[in-house]
């Protein structure tokens, strides 16, 4: 996940903010946030004196730091439905955008046609941002999803120019998720062997030939490290794109350390870091080398360990005090209750932040 980029000063004597961000949050702060969240519907008033001024659609969400999620969807001919169905759920493209992630398509042809029964509704083709070929960085992404379509994506298995792009996206950690006859595609680039997965029954010769254990069409999604397969696209719509937002690892920023400043910890350091998770967090484990080797230091939300409010989702932790300052390294691996990791610096523990 991108840090953001936009940033925001508010300078302010009251604030009145509908998404739960206090006064302290807001005051005096100036730090990087993505623009989409711009566009977003919470709401701010600034009072100096008996002037106010009025800012809507995101203004309190741009006075905080938040992780910037870019999506790309890959699209082929035969789109199905649940893309875009203005029904009694969200579309995908809308639980999308409901999480504020930055959306992206592509598919092997600018436009892309509709299943039948999308035309039924009077759906219409889309355009696609970008052509497959024109992918030139899958890692400036954090999730590759192949949206669903009756043809079970014929054209993008087909495309060995589409199943590099797929395999290098996996390759390189982000996760990659396949709904339907989608998963198919997973199947024909060989991501699947090994895993547990669902998806389309048409096509269950295909994923066990792939070395799958297929867990049948009446299962909910599944999330299998960076693969996450889902079936029945209607019933699991908004549960798959939750599933595919809790198989993104873990959000560790803002890490950093400073002396105690408790007279019972007189030489100690405090690494404190911002740590969240929708699927929530499973373990924290600050590991710290004072010259003999990694080992493990408990982090806490507690309030008591220099870190904020408890319940913050800021986090610290206590370093013991060394001689030699020089020779404390350290770094942080969280895991989620999916079993998803982040290391924090990125790297880690090749790369470490030093005391």
């Amino acid at each position: 996940m991108k840090k953001a980029a936009l940033t925001a000063v508010c300078v302010a004597l009251a604030v009145t903010i509908t998404r739960g961000v206090t006064i302290a949050e807001i005051k005096l702060s100036s730090k990087p946030v993505r623009q989409a969240e711009a566009d977003n519907r919470s709401s701010c008033q600034f009072a100096i004196g008996d002037v106010g001024i009025a800012f809507a659609q995101g203004i309190a969400a741009a006075a905080l730091e938040q992780d910037r999620v870019d999506i790309l969807l890959l699209m082929d001919d035969g789109l199905g439905a649940n893309y875009d169905i203005d029904d009694t759920s969200l579309s995908i493209m809308e639980q999308f955008e409901r999480f504020g992630w930055h959306v992206t398509t592509a598919a092997l042809s600018k436009t892309v046609e509709r299943c039948d029964y999308s035309r039924s509704l009077g759906l219409l083709p889309r355009t696609a941002d970008f052509l497959v070929s024109e992918i030139a960085d899958i890692t400036e992404y954090d999730v590759l999803c192949l949206l669903p379509g009756n043809t079970g994506l014929e054209n993008i298995g087909n495309s060995n120019e589409a199943l590099d792009l797929i395999r290098s996206a996996a390759d390189s950690g982000l996760v990659v998720a396949a709904w339907c006859k989608a998963v198919r595609v997973l199947a024909a680039a060989d991501l699947v062997n090994g895993l547990e997965i669902t998806g389309h029954p048409d096509y269950r010769a295909e994923y066990e030939a792939a070395g799958a254990s297929y867990q049948g069409r009446d299962h909910p999604p599944i999330i299998q490290g960076n693969i996450v397969t889902s079936v029945r696209g209607r019933y699991y719509r908004t549960a798959m794109c939750e599933a595919i937002r809790d198989a993104l690892p873990p959000s560790v920023r803002q890490t950093s350390h400073h002396l105690s400043r408790s007279p019972e910890l007189a030489g100690s350091v405090i690494v404190t870091s911002k740590i969240a998770d929708h699927a929530g967090i499973a373990s924290i484990e600050l590991k710290v080398d004072t010259g003999n080797g990694f080992f493990t230091v408990d982090m806490f939300d507690d309030g008591n360990h220099e870190d904020g409010q408890a319940g913050d989702s800021l986090f610290g932790g206590v370093l013991p005090p060394t001689l030699d300052p020089t020779v404390c390294l350290y770094y942080l691996r969280v895991t989620d209750s999916v079993g998803v990791s982040a290391v924090d610096p990125p790297g880690a523990p090749k790369t470490t932040y030093r005391r």
